[in-house]
């Protein structure tokens, strides 16, 4: 059946076994009544003789009628002998076959799938329950019971999938024939499209057979896998609630916490092992204007634009962005130095320049409708006077300052614990007064 199961005696084995037991129980029978039939016969002789002997020798008491009278007994006492053991032999082996018609009947019932088979790897005994799983080998069976029985490999090879043939068919058959002889007695289960689940298992008999037994699991296995589908829904549940526990509703970044949290991990791991890592912050140029012109979900659509194309030249997990205000971003950089900073924000800058977002409300994409972004950057990276969460920020943040107050969309680095341009609280202020003036 199985690797590890053998499979019951089809209807037509077990009709032949319980033929050849009825058989032999008829002749014993039959054998044991003639024997028994025959002995009677000598019996009422040999006592009618040691009779008329004992007659002889009372009438007539000479030495030779007395002998005859005395071995006529004795043959009658040894036949009466004998019949009592021809007797108790005819009822054990009565009562041998009785249980041996009782056994096959009882595999033959039996519901689990259940076969017997010689050293040889040919089936001796199974039942219709086994038979099932091989319904073309049984009925040719049955159309010749006095064939051969079937090999265990002759079984497997009516079960093979119909695209495969050749030697991997050959190899596949022999796999489980090796299998088949192991007879570990570990329980393996199995799929099989027409019965469903089986849990099989094959035992080595003490004379070399090999008897195996396939029960059905279809139920049990199908509750579980109902709950393994049920723990795999509940744990991309939990992930999702994780991931949105973390990242931003709109733009799909992390969100301020998860991010900074990236950050310190980053500070731990260049304190330790010195590895070089940088920070880029972004601000949207003049993103109160794009709110008042086209809607706050224009400007909504915007910020998701500026993400996805920062997502675009970024390397995949290795980078992360997070949002830290309504409009500014921050970008994490590990194993990236400052250059290399540098050279990305200014990608990335350019790409934000070259894009060009439809309104949300627009029915049709023209230039009344559309509008384009440009934003500034600042670049920091860690080193040994900045490796403090706030400090590194504040540096990245410094720099995006100068960018927007020297002209914005634009990219400036901090470096040698400085930025050039204004001081960062007259950057500030003057970032904010340009703004007003031009949202006047």
């Amino acid at each position: 059946m199985t690797d590890n199961a053998r499979q019951p005696l089809p209807a037509a084995a077990p009709a032949t076994a319980n033929a050849t037991a009825n058989a032999t129980a008829t002749a014993t029978a039959t054998a044991t009544a003639t024997a028994t039939a025959t002995d009677s016969r000598g019996l009422a002789l040999a006592v009618a003789l040691a009779a008329a002997g004992m007659l002889a020798a009372v009438v007539q008491p000479t030495a030779l009628t007395v002998g005859l009278a005395l071995l006529l007994s004795w043959q009658a006492l040894r036949g009466a002998g004998l019949r009592r053991r021809l007797t108790r032999a005819a009822r054990r082996e009565e009562a041998v076959l009785a249980e041996n018609r009782l056994l096959v009947e009882s595999i033959h019932c039996a519901p689990l799938a259940f076969a017997l088979y010689d050293p040889g790897d040919r089936l001796l005994v199974c039942n219709a329950a086994y038979e099932a799983f091989y319904p073309k080998a049984f009925a040719a069976l049955r159309a010749q019971p006095d064939g051969p029985r079937p090999l265990y490999a002759d079984l497997v090879r009516e079960t093979l999938p119909e695209d495969l043939s050749g030697s991997a068919a050959d190899r596949l058959v022999q796999e489980r024939v090796i299998l088949q002889r192991q007879a570990s007695g570990v329980p393996v289960d199995r799929f099989y499209p027409e019965h469903g689940w089986r849990r099989v298992t094959k035992y080595a008999t003490a004379s070399g057979g090999i008897a195996g037994f396939a029960v059905d699991i279809s139920a049990s296995k199908r509750i579980e896998l109902e709950l393994q589908a049920e723990v795999t829904r509940r744990r991309e549940t939990e992930a999702e609630l994780q991931r949105l526990a973390r990242t931003d509703s709109l733009t799909s970044a992390l969100n301020r916490r998860a991010f900074l949290e990236k950050v310190e991990g980053e500070i731990a791991r260049f304190q330790r092992y010195g590895t070089p890592a940088s920070v880029v912050m972004l601000d949207v140029d003049w993103f109160k204007s794009i709110n008042d012109k086209f809607g706050h979900q224009a400007g909504d659509a915007a910020l998701v634009e500026i993400v996805n194309v920062a997502v675009a030249q970024m390397r995949g997990d290795v980078d992360h962005i997070g949002r830290i205000g309504g409009e500014e971003f921050c970008l994490l950089l590990p194993h990236t130095d400052a250059e290399q900073a540098v050279s990305l924000a200014e990608r990335i800058r350019r790409a934000i320049e070259a894009t060009r977002i439809q309104a949300p409300h627009a029915q049709a994409q023209t230039d009344a409708c559309t509008f384009s972004l440009t934003a500034s950057f600042g670049v920091t990276s860690l080193h040994a006077d900045n490796a403090r969460l706030t400090t590194l920020i504040g540096e990245a943040d410094r720099a995006m300052y100068v960018s927007k107050m020297e002209g914005r969309n634009r990219v400036t680095a901090f470096a040698n614990g400085r930025v050039p341009g204004a001081s960062p609280r007259a950057s500030s202020a003057a970032v904010l007064q340009e703004e007003a003036q031009h949202l006047r």
